[in-house]
């Protein structure tokens, strides 16, 4: 879609996810963001706008704060934003929580059905999503351990934040559990980025609106580029 409307993108798998090799070890939002150099350097791209969604989010932040000479703006979706409270309860409750979907398959092939009833129950069940969700929950069973949020639980954004120098744009979905975190941002940390609402209450995608709607997210993302580089 962004091809469409001018602009190039690389979409890159994160290290343990899609088809990317599982890393020897536990990855950082930073080890992340750093492999992003290597990426840039392989396509010889100079400054780039870095974009990401939820733990993709943390890792632009990282990117942009880390490598401000290869950045010229940041696009966070659900920008996944924690204070110390937050993470303290999420990682509690993931430690708690014994009733959470297991991500190794198993004999009778119910792991598949378990994790999608989990994200299609008491929403709309459109073509869009129902393949949305298909694809997620292909992806995390081919990941195998969830690294990356394990990463995001423990990573603290606001030292990045001070350091973000370029501009920024922050989409939020409100039926989105992220969505306090994004509105948090933008109002208390960084009023200077930009923000814009992508779904609102009477959505039922949540997070998943990004890919129901690629070609608006892509006209938001290529309309925000063009006011601030001229792009």
């Amino acid at each position: 879609e962004l091809s469409e409307l001018g602009i190039r993108s690389v979409s890159v798998d994160t290290p343990g996810y899609g088809m990317s090799d599982i890393p020897p070890q536990q990855p950082t939002i930073q080890e992340f963001a750093d492999n992003l150099v290597a990426v840039l350097n392989h396509l010889q791209l100079g400054k780039v706008v870095v974009a990401g969604q939820h733990t993709g989010a943390q890792i632009a932040a990282a990117f942009a704060a880390n490598h401000p000479a290869r950045t010229s703006a940041l696009v966070m979706h659900g920008a996944a934003y924690f204070t110390e409270e937050d993470v303290a309860r999420y990682v509690g409750l993931a430690s708690a929580n014994s009733t959470r979907i297991s991500r190794t398959p198993r004999p009778d092939g119910l792991h598949m059905s378990d994790m999608f009833q989990r994200w299609a129950k008491d929403r709309n069940t459109s073509q869009e999503l129902l393949e949305a969700i298909t694809w997620m929950q292909v992806s995390n069973f081919l990941q195998g351990p969830d690294i990356g949020h394990y990463a995001a639980f423990r990573y603290q954004m606001q030292p990045d934040l001070d350091r973000i120098h370029v501009p920024g744009l922050v989409l939020s979905d409100v039926t989105d559990s992220l969505h306090a975190s994004d509105v948090r941002l933008v109002t208390e940390l960084r009023p200077d980025f930009r923000y814009f609402e992508f779904s609102g209450a009477e959505a039922d995608g949540n997070f998943f609106e990004q890919m129901l709607q690629p070609r608006r997210w892509a006209e938001v993302v290529s309309a925000f580029v063009a006011s601030e580089l001229g792009a």
